[in-house]
């Protein structure tokens, strides 16, 4: 006689042919599972240390056009000074011409 434990051990499950040679060992099934769900859960891990480090650069490159921008505003900023100064000069300039000339 044989052991309840071990017929559901060496259970097995047969596929829509019903042929002995397509008889696979639950056992097996489980193994196929698990190695399936493994290699998704390994598949996740890589798709999301591809999304960090795809972010990661995205981040870099942001961060370095903000910091051409800044560059870029601190120089027009300058410029625009170095105008207002000239604008400045140039309204006293027409002022005292204008003040001379009565």
């Amino acid at each position: 006689a044989v052991s309840a434990a071990a017929a559901a051990a060496t259970t097995t499950s047969t596929f829509a042919t019903g042929s002995p040679s397509v008889r696979v060992k639950t056992e097996d099934v489980s193994m196929e599972n698990e190695k399936k769900r493994d290699r998704i859960r390994r598949l996740n891990v890589i798709h999301s240390r591809q999304k960090r480090e795809r972010r990661k650069a995205e981040q870099a490159q942001l961060q370095s056009q903000y910091e051409v921008l800044l560059k870029k505003q601190h120089e027009l900023q300058a410029e625009s000074r170095k105008l207002e100064a000239l604008l400045r000069k140039a309204h006293e300039l027409v002022k005292e011409y204008e003040r001379r000339n009565r």
